[in-house]
């Protein structure tokens, strides 16, 4: 199937090359991950406590959308397949037990705003603790074990940790600048064209008389909070969900990508997290060939005598 894998093959015979399964345990739960993590939700206890699956985050694998979703306008009957990867992951994580379901989005004012910054500090704060606690134990373990294979294990983590804190932040702030400038441009629109570029075109063919314009146009009194967009969205499963949101947010946040505030930042932790996950595979499998030992008692004396074949593994006493 492959016309480099008889090549491969017979390279890795020839120098005796092994692979350790170890290091797959760093690719397990790269599902769960990207669906719980692409979610951009906090988490009240693990926000700073590692993951595996490193490399979905790296990757910015989390943020891709899915495919099998479907949106139905129902006022203008647009039907698209626009949905914004952070959405459609909220969305298939909700527990929909009915064929279809109704949700309600709606923007809070300033003070209600305040009140969940609040809570998130105290949520952040106790994760922060947690995690400093889990991880400390990591590195104190390690340094005092003389272990060094694992001190550079726990030390890619943290980094980790770290990666994955700033490029969630980033995705989160995206999803809160994309709303404050949609209420900013519904509330404020675009003002007419201005008088005097008017004037000018009137005066460049004199036989033709403009119309003139009122001094003070009529403003949209209504306000856009209250303009509500309906639509229908079919999950890749097939259930049915009933959404209302104001209007303005429908384009802008819910059916396409959000772009990061700081795109150089944030393309320079990803390399980092690339980084982290590369030393920790590379830690795990050179930690496994320097700690397989194993001991006999010979005359109330321990002795330890490794075989250097890399294929069985096994420490016999001499």
């Amino acid at each position: 199937m492959y016309p480099w894998k008889d090549a491969v093959a017979s390279w890795a015979g020839a120098t005796q090359l092994r692979i350790d399964a170890l290091g797959i345990v760093t690719m397990l739960g790269a599902e769960e991950i990207n669906a719980s993590v692409g979610r951009l939700l906090p988490s009240r206890y693990v926000e700073f406590l590692p993951y595996l699956g490193a490399f979905i985050i790296a990757g910015d694998r989390f943020r891709t959308k899915p495919p099998g979703f479907t949106v139905y306008e129902t006022k203008g009957g647009v039907k698209s397949t626009e949905l914004s990867g952070w959405f459609a992951r909220w969305l298939k994580a909700q527990d929909f037990h009915e064929v279809h379901h109704r949700v309600d989005w709606k923007v809070l004012n300033d003070s209600a705003q305040c009140a969940v910054r609040r809570k998130l500090r105290r949520s952040k704060l106790l994760s922060l603790c947690i995690g400093f606690i889990f991880n400390g134990i990591l590195l104190t373990a390690s340094v005092l074990s003389g272990d060094w294979w694992g001190f550079a294990n726990a030390l890619s983590m943290i980094v980790s940790v770290a990666v994955r804190v700033f490029l969630l932040h980033q995705n989160r702030c995206s999803i809160d600048n994309a709303i404050r400038h949609a209420t900013k441009i519904s509330r404020d629109p675009p003002k007419s064209q201005d008088i005097s570029a008017q004037g000018s075109s009137k005066g460049s063919n004199p036989g033709i008389d403009l119309p003139a314009q009122p001094r003070d146009a009529p403003k949209n009194t209504r306000d856009p909070l209250l303009d509500l967009a309906r639509a229908i969205i079919v999950l890749d499963d097939s259930r049915c969900v009933y959404m209302e949101a104001p209007r303005f947010l429908m384009a802008t946040v819910f059916a396409k990508p959000l772009e990061v505030p700081n795109k150089w930042a944030y393309r320079v932790v990803r390399y980092i997290g690339w980084t982290a996950f590369a030393v920790q595979v590379i830690a795990l499998v050179l930690k496994l060939d320097a700690a397989l030992f194993q001991g006999a008692s010979n005359g109330g004396k321990l002795r330890f005598t490794r075989r250097h074949d890399l294929r069985d593994r096994i420490f016999i006493a001499g």
